[in-house]
């Protein structure tokens, strides 16, 4: 299985965000990139980013190539994602499971996100065949990767916070309780977290990545 993310330059990421996650889990890494000095190199190669429905987290489509990695699972995470403790366990047990994995929305809990998916490798083929049909097509009908994703196989989905309880929790919902009072995110007990999502500002670097769950 392997562990994966995305940095498109031109956006609020740095080479350190890419860094920060090799240094957090140096196994089996790779990163899709426009710029090859990041860690564990593996080049974007869509090319249909001059076209007007693109925007850069599109690019995350790219994982379910069916070279990136052939015929392995992959563990995602998005680059505004702390890593607190080690994930060997967790990883260990994951990859032997035979359904995707997403996150429930942290302030819409019946909703999917993207921010972190376990994805088979039979899923991975069914995502991408149904994606390179007709990309322009899925970027115009939809708002971003998280709904085509969600769409496309969110029937088969499980969820990690029903998985995996406390695993994960949010900076926004869980440790600096940011959210309008009639939104109520589903209980975390952050001391028991290892990884930290920021989905949105602050950025992690913003904190200084500077986090105690304890």
């Amino acid at each position: 299985m392997k562990f994966v993310t995305v940095y498109k330059t031109g956006g609020d990421f740095d080479l350190e965000y890419v860094d920060r996650l090799h240094k957090a889990h140096p196994y089996n890494f790779i990163c899709l990139s426009d710029d090859p000095n990041v860690s564990g190199y593996v080049p974007l190669k869509n090319d249909y980013i001059n076209h007007p429905s693109f925007k850069g987290w599109w690019a995350k489509m790219e994982m379910f190539r069916p070279d990136v990695a052939p015929d392995e699972s992959i563990f995602y995470v998005d680059l505004d994602t702390i890593i607190v403790e080690d994930l060997f366990n967790e990883l260990t047990q994951m990859k032997n499971r035979n359904y995707p994995l997403m996150l429930s929305d942290f302030y819409f809990p019946e909703k999917l996100a993207s921010g972190i998916m376990f994805i088979p490798a039979d899923v991975r083929e069914l995502i991408w065949d149904h994606w390179i049909q007709d990309p322009i097509k899925h970027m115009s009908n939809n708002r971003g990767d998280q709904e085509f994703i969600s769409e496309t196989i969110g029937y088969m989905c499980k969820r990690f916070d029903q998985e995996y309880p406390d695993l994960i929790c949010s900076y926004k919902a869980h440790i600096s309780k940011q959210y309008p009072d009639h939104i109520q995110p589903y209980d975390v007990d952050v001391s028991k977290s290892k990884i930290v999502c920021f989905h949105g500002k602050p950025r992690p670097k913003d904190v200084e990545w500077s986090l105690s769950l304890k």
